[in-house]
């Protein structure tokens, strides 16, 4: 995310929880790679919330890329976050 935090808000924001889903050409929105591996990845807390799934057919060579690009991505987002955290060890313990 590139908006800035605020401490004292709490929980999720309700006017971005259907952001996703947009049929506009915004940034923000997943694209159908993503939703499937999200899909795939939250399908038992999907099925707890009775959430039905979005029948969705990924773009192949996204989700290819997507999949291979994520430990980069991770191992950025942690760099790019490390004046966040206080404690690293207990950030970790705490996140794993």
């Amino acid at each position: 995310s590139v908006n800035t935090d605020k401490p004292t808000v709490t929980g999720i924001n309700p006017t971005r929880a259907g952001n996703w889903n947009s049929n506009s050409f915004d940034s923000d929105v997943l694209n159908s790679s993503e939703i499937y591996i999200n899909q795939r990845l939250n399908s038992d807390l999907m099925k707890k919330h009775n959430y039905t799934p979005v029948v969705i057919r990924p773009n192949y060579l996204r989700l290819m890329l997507s999949t291979l690009s994520f430990p980069l991505k991770v191992l950025l987002a942690f760099l790019f976050n490390l004046d966040r955290i206080k404690n690293i060890r207990e950030t970790l313990k705490r996140r794993l």
